[in-house]
């Protein structure tokens, strides 16, 4: 969008632009150069919308961070519960590497062979 100046001359405001423009608001002001520059005002009313609608995907987003953190949280009291009450079976998990702390995990409950992650 190139902005349209509003030009001062012997103290008088002069408005470059076609005749039947929208309506407008004032949006920057170059007290150095003496020029004000104008956006339509449909496309600030635009903006506000847009600014809003972002703000609301924002209270959303947070809203959503919560609910995983309580997902999360859950998991871990479950997978406490999971891990006192499983009659294990261990397998070696192949896909492990050398240096892999857990190597092992329960056939049933698909937990890894390691109490400090559950307790």
């Amino acid at each position: 969008m190139e902005r349209t100046p509003v030009l001062f001359k012997n103290g008088i405001i002069r408005l470059v632009a076609c005749i039947g423009c929208p309506p407008f608001h004032i949006i920057y002001l170059n007290i150095l150069d003496v020029h004000i520059y104008i956006i339509p005002m449909s496309e600030t009313i635009e903006c506000e919308k847009l600014c809003n609608e972002n703000q609301e995907y924002r209270y959303d987003i947070v809203e959503m961070r919560e609910k995983i953190f309580q997902l999360e949280d859950q998991i871990k009291k479950n997978e406490k519960i999971i891990w006192n009450n499983c009659d294990h079976v261990w397998e070696y998990d192949i896909t492990s590497g050398q240096y892999e702390r857990n190597r092992y995990y329960c056939k049933k409950c698909k937990l890894w062979r390691n109490s400090y992650m559950y307790n």
